[in-house]
């Protein structure tokens, strides 16, 4: 784990994490200071679970990573955080195999939408040739197949 001293007094509830894993703290004063990149923020989450010295802090340190995966939507951030808790010997997959259900998705959006001109079978894609390697042109623009893991038991994406 790293210390850093702040320059001043940090604001209640002011950390966050930026775009690009950097850790930012706003300050009393006015001020703002950013640390780390993804690399120094995946060293941390994986030094998470290893430095627990107790049951209860692996727990909680899985628990904190756990708490992340919630709110993360970029998928190579998804990716990371399963693998650092599947790394620690938890396989987040279990209850999914077990009902069957599918974990690994590809998505693509958002699709734009129209009430007035779409009806609920439209279709945006040749289906079913699609071809999750290349762009699909929908109004327009190009949208691309992006790959996402989902660890709920029933595999539905959140």
């Amino acid at each position: 784990m790293c210390a850093q001293t702040l320059p001043s007094a940090a604001r209640a509830n002011a950390v966050a994490i930026d775009r690009d894993s950097r850790v930012l703290v706003s300050l009393a004063d006015g001020g703002l200071c950013g640390y780390g990149g993804s690399a120094a923020l995946e060293q941390y989450l994986a030094s998470l679970i290893a430095q627990a010295s107790s049951e209860a802090e692996r727990r909680g340190a899985i628990e904190r990573i756990m708490s992340a995966l919630e709110s993360v939507r970029d998928p190579a951030g998804r990716e990371f955080l399963i693998a650092t808790v599947q790394n620690a010997g938890i396989d987040l997959f279990a209850g999914a195999k077990q009902a069957g259900a599918v974990t690994t998705w590809r998505l693509l959006g958002p699709v734009p939408w129209d009430n007035d001109k779409n009806t609920l079978d439209k279709k945006f894609v040749k289906d079913p040739e699609v071809k999750l390697n290349r762009p699909c042109k929908i109004a327009g623009g190009n949208l691309t197949w992006d790959r996402y893991v989902t660890v709920d038991a029933n595999g539905w994406l959140t």
